[in-house]
């Protein structure tokens, strides 16, 4: 029914205004809040080849401060522990390079030259196939730097050199089941067998650098295992899965 004053032809005007509110084009303004994961992704990627140009420059400044330098340059050191996570992928690679080669003069920086070669060979940003070679070894470099962290902790003084040795043990034991299942069921007699992926652990890598961290750090790296065992042990025995399990809580002792 229509009521009294209205023209008829007001009616199908109305219905068809009434829609537009709930019509897909009245979220156009939220479309824009959809993807801030990539704009953060690319925040941290050179913005010019100026700015490339500016963070190789700076790596190649701090690589020749500590060269020339007769002792220990925290301020150049510390450029190179920024330059894990600025810059492009050749100068993060370079710095995966340079991190571990110094770090024995600056023994106190252990923990965080760990935390970001950890990081470098944790991360895997995606790119272009031609560069995926480059990412790899960058990858590798960060991972074989860890052996670096652990003789430079020995001659740090607490706590940072045993958060320096529980970072290293921690990334290295998450390794061991990838390396265990890509390890072949007969090795080759001479020579270590290669892994696929350049930038994943191999069990020869593994053993070595967990014999060099029992060898420098025993009681650091005996603490560790026993608190692995203990936590798995308890997981065994709760109906949580493997996932769920607390992390293994390591006494103090390097």
């Amino acid at each position: 029914m229509i009521s009294v004053g209205m023209d008829p032809k007001e009616a199908p005007n109305r219905s068809s205004k009434r829609p537009s509110s709930s019509r897909p084009d009245a979220g156009r303004d939220r479309e824009p809040e959809r993807p801030p994961a990539k704009k953060q992704a690319l925040a941290q990627q050179p913005s010019s080849s100026e700015d490339i140009r500016d963070a190789v420059r700076g790596l190649y400044q701090a690589y020749q401060r500590l060269v020339d330098a007769e002792g220990p340059s925290v301020a150049a050191f510390q450029a190179l522990l920024k330059a894990t996570s600025a810059g492009d992928l050749a100068s993060r690679r370079l710095a995966a390079r340079l991190v571990p080669r110094f770090l024995s003069h600056h023994p106190e920086h252990s923990e965080p030259a760990a935390a970001e070669l950890i990081r470098l060979h944790s991360q895997s940003q995606p790119c272009d196939p031609s560069c995926k070679h480059l990412e790899d070894q960058t990858r590798h470099d960060a991972l074989h730097g860890l052996g670096a962290v652990l003789r430079a902790a020995r001659a740090c003084r607490a706590p940072h050199g045993e958060a320096a040795v529980k970072l290293v043990l921690d990334h290295l034991f998450r390794l061991l089941p990838q390396a265990a299942a890509e390890e072949p069921s007969e090795p080759e007699e001479e020579g270590e067998v290669a892994p696929a992926d350049a930038a994943s652990p191999s069990m020869p890598f593994l053993r070595r650098t967990l014999g060099e961290a029992l060898s420098l750090h025993p009681a650091a790296t005996m603490a560790y295992c026993a608190a692995c065992l203990a936590a798995a042990a308890a997981c065994r025995g709760s109906s949580s899965s493997s996932r769920d399990c607390a992390a293994p809580q390591v006494t103090s002792g390097v």
